[in-house]
């Protein structure tokens, strides 16, 4: 454990942006820290964010989203960076790159530290990290070889690690760009492509859950074959995963449609389809984070990649919806960090362009 002082950083909440009518404003705020922001997750009622001073990380946290502390601790070297990766209420999880295998670091309270390098440890080598997860036992890191999944390990109190065999039958990782784990404070999903198929010779979409990461129950979510992979989410006592098919409208497929697919559990293995038709955008929704708070996803809105809508649900029925203007205070999508964005108890924080835009939604919204 590091041993850590708290000291006031500023935080200045600049204000709401409204659309290009200059009317109604978007219910988001700007927050400016001392530093670059550039990645965040949800830790206990609040967040914790790394950010770079001078070249330094510095590790910050909020209970608001809106007013930031700085922490002092040694954990964090000078010319390293720390992604966090996963957080809820038991604590926050994310690794360190320096030379070598990725090292990871947990918190239980934003105020003492834990780093460990199990992969060395554990003797795997050469591999990366796609995603990390902390659940009832503790957390979680998913293994991977040039995109092959390798396998998890897993930690009662961050120093001490252990390798969790795949659950049987897991051949896949469906996507090697996004994290094919997530927890809740009841348990673990890992989601994945089956070394079996259906009827139809499809494997089809997966997941097992685990309320220990121990033992694990096989789960099917979709029969459909998914073209696109988005990282599974927790939400209140289950999960959400999305994805998405495309149906080529030329012979060669480089021109057509594509069409979301999200699908939720509640926490019992059962599966059902998600609504998304309060969003009529020309592209895939892609899940970013999840909370008892509610569910934020992004998506595209041009083929060029530089505008972005912003969704967010509480009841996975009725979604907000904003542009990038309204959501990020700003027209150029690629400044959005939206993969580091998180959903805590009370708000939604996403890093842009080194700032955090902050949206609080009232207990009412849908």
């Amino acid at each position: 454990m590091r041993a850590v002082v708290v000291f006031v950083a500023l935080a200045v909440v600049v204000g709401a942006c409204g659309g290009d009518d200059g009317e109604a404003t978007s219910d988001w705020v700007d927050v400016e820290t001392d530093g670059f922001v550039y990645s965040v997750t949800a830790l206990g009622d609040g967040f914790i964010a790394s950010e770079d001073v001078d070249g330094a990380t510095r590790v910050i946290v909020s209970d608001d989203g809106l007013t930031w502390n700085a922490v002092e601790t040694d954990v964090v070297a000078p010319g390293e960076s720390l992604h966090w990766m996963d957080g809820g209420p038991a604590g926050a999880v994310g690794e360190v790159f320096e030379d070598g295998p990725p090292q990871v670091v947990t918190t239980t309270d934003g105020a003492m530290f834990t780093r460990a390098d199990p992969l060395a440890v554990l003797e795997f080598g050469e591999v990366g990290i796609p995603g990390m997860a902390w659940g009832p036992a503790g957390p979680m890191v998913a293994i991977s070889r040039g995109g092959e999944p390798i396998g998890l390990i897993a930690s009662a109190d961050g120093a001490t690690w252990a390798s969790i065999e795949l659950p049987d039958g897991v051949v896949d990782f469906v996507n090697p760009d996004t994290s094919p784990i997530a927890a809740t404070q009841w348990g673990y999903l890992v989601v994945g492509v089956p070394d079996f198929v259906d009827g139809n010779g499809n494997p089809g979409v997966h997941a097992w859950s685990s309320t220990d990461g121990t033992g694990w129950a096989l789960e099917e979510i979709s029969p459909d074959f998914i073209s696109g992979f988005w990282p599974p989410v927790a939400w209140r006592d289950g999960y959400v995963i999305g994805g998405s098919t495309f149906t080529p409208v030329d012979e060669i497929g480089e021109e057509g449609t594509w069409e979301t697919l999200m699908w939720r559990s509640t926490g019992d293995g059962v599966w059902s389809i998600v609504d998304t038709t309060d969003y009529d955008g020309p592209n895939e929704v892609i899940l970013v984070d999840g909370s008892d708070l509610g569910v934020f996803a992004v998506a595209w809105t041009d083929d060029s990649f530089s505008r972005l809508d912003a969704l967010f649900s509480q009841d996975l029925e009725t979604w907000q919806v904003w542009t990038d203007d309204q959501a990020f205070g700003t027209r150029n999508a690629m400044t959005v960090d939206w993969g580091d964005a998180a959903v805590g108890s009370s708000a939604v924080v996403v890093p842009v362009d080194g700032d955090l835009r902050v949206f609080q939604p009232d207990a009412e919204t849908g």
